[in-house]
């Protein structure tokens, strides 16, 4: 019974701290701790330390450091996930800003997103036999729409990448990124006058 009880309250604590962990409460977890210490039952003494030390395995346990972070995304593009392994490449750029292979791979995914997208908004508009001036606003509208969804993110880390390394792929994305600006109007195009 008293194995059973101690049981009940240490998974209660256990779910108490990973949602803790996860708001980044643990200040209020170490005064709920200091607290417990300050009460004259030994029973709730042993319950505070047990608790103390399940903390510790479990900090142990959910600290990730960059490196297998890397390892899960990679894992997760051998499986064919990219959207799972992108997230996990963002999570490693929030403790890494400068890592070339997150840059590098959500880049590419999302100018690959961006990609399909416009290809289907294209084939979507083809299909209009005569399309008047307000369905072609809605054309360019969805263009610029897309690109402020795909093709600028994408920009921003393959700008960031090409800072750390630069390559020859990536330097066409930008190259392509910046065409697609130019095509949907997005950048004006500045046209140099020759000197008479």
């Amino acid at each position: 019974m008293f194995f059973g009880a101690i049981l009940v309250v240490l998974l209660r604590f256990v779910f108490f701290q990973l949602f803790l962990l996860g708001t980044k409460g643990r200040y209020f977890l170490f005064r709920i701790m200091k607290s417990g210490f300050k009460l004259k039952s030994l029973c709730m003494r042993k319950i505070v330390i047990l608790n103390l030390f399940v903390s510790f395995c479990l900090v142990q346990a959910f600290a990730q450091n960059v490196d297998s972070l890397k390892t899960v995304a990679r894992s997760l593009i051998q499986k064919d996930f990219p959207q799972d392994a992108a997230l996990v490449y963002e999570k490693i750029l929030v403790q890494d800003t400068a890592s070339y292979e997150s840059l590098a791979y959500l880049g590419n995914y999302n100018f690959l997103l961006g990609e399909k997208a416009i290809d289907k908004e294209y084939a979507r508009f083809k299909v209009i036999p005569d399309p008047n001036r307000m369905q072609s606003a809605q054309h360019m509208d969805e263009l610029k729409r897309l690109y402020h969804l795909y093709y600028e993110p994408s920009e921003r880390y393959l700008q960031k990448a090409m800072r750390l390394n630069k390559n020859e792929h990536m330097k066409k994305l930008m190259v392509q990124i910046q065409a697609y600006k130019e095509k949907v109007g997005l950048v004006t195009i500045v046209v140099k006058k020759k000197k008479k």
